[in-house]
């Protein structure tokens, strides 16, 4: 993967879809070759960034280790190389959620794809004790923004949209737009299945002034359903565009990405401003990254699954 440096060109407006999917647990091939499928039909329709669930090509309520491993392959490898000559054929990107094999274990990623190949890699770093994210490990890789010549692009999965930490890092890092794989199961009986999608996807766009492209999931899986609900957000915490909760659909929008770069606003000069991330008190947000605040909801998690 290559390294980009930041350049200060503001940004065109860009078309942006998500891809709602139901994956076929544990049919890699099939999934990759529908994943290819709607990236082409996005593309035909006007997208240059197609945003796809997390897990997409295995599915995500996994409990077996043996098909983890199965699952799980390197990055790049057979299905980014597929899926960059789709890219390259139809000149657009797309990020997607996927098991990846490290060195050593094996972690829930998302992976941005442009005509060139391989543009940044996130690996997941807040985990659930639900389906596969049990079995692999902790991403300890910092944050990913990726530059793209549509815009800056920043990289989540699902259970990270809980902490707000991680959309401002990516934001006060540059991100023009925050691509979300996700997998939301309904959960009725702990919380309102909604909250994240009514709540939580906004607050992460307005509060930080960048767009969400969030691609989760529809179907079932061993009975479990997944809520859907896709979204496209906008700086406002507008959502532009949000898929049912049972279809699979594309959904799109176009951004103007430019305004994700407007963190200042000067009303009346020295008497109405607000700068948004210039009047953050940092000196007083040292509790944050203090583990023993909190210390209790420490969670023991037994080793990640490593590769043997």
């Amino acid at each position: 993967m290559t390294e980009l440096q930041f350049h200060d060109a503001t940004p065109r407006p860009v078309r942006v879809a998500v891809a709602q999917m139901a994956p076929q647990q544990g049919a890699s091939q099939h999934n990759v070759d529908r994943v290819i499928c709607r990236l082409g039909e996005a593309a035909a329709r006007g997208a240059q960034l197609v945003v796809f669930p997390e897990c997409a090509l295995s599915g995500y309520l996994m409990d077996d280790t043996d098909e983890l491993e199965r699952m799980a392959e390197p990055i790049p490898g057979r299905a980014t190389q597929r899926l960059s000559e789709a890219c390259a054929r139809w000149q657009v990107h797309t990020v997607l959620g996927l098991l990846e094999q490290g060195s050593d274990a094996i972690y829930n990623s998302a992976v941005l794809v442009g005509p060139s190949g391989v543009i940044g890699r996130y690996r997941k770093a807040h985990l659930p004790g639900l389906g596969l994210d049990r079995l692999v490990a902790h991403g300890n890789t910092p944050f990913a923004v990726c530059e793209t010549p549509l815009g800056r692009v920043g990289l989540a999965i699902c259970y990270d949209i809980r902490f707000p930490e991680v959309a401002r890092l990516l934001a006060l890092q540059g991100a023009d737009l925050i691509a979300i794989p996700t997998a939301w199961p309904v959960l009725d009986r702990l919380a309102p299945p909604s909250t994240i999608p009514d709540v939580l996807t906004r607050a992460r766009a307005c509060e930080n002034r960048v767009f969400l492209a969030v691609a989760d999931r529809v179907g079932q899986e061993h009975g479990r359903a997944f809520l859907g609900r896709s979204q496209l957000v906008d700086v406002f915490g507008t959502v532009l565009a949000e898929g049912s909760t049972a279809e699979e659909e594309i959904l799109e929008a176009e951004l103007d990405l430019a305004l994700a770069r407007q963190k200042d606003f000067v009303y009346t000069p020295g008497e109405f401003e607000t700068h948004w991330f210039g009047d953050r008190r940092t000196d007083l947000y040292a509790p944050l990254v203090d583990p023993d605040v909190w210390p209790q909801t420490a969670r023991r998690r037994p080793d990640a699954l490593a590769i043997t």
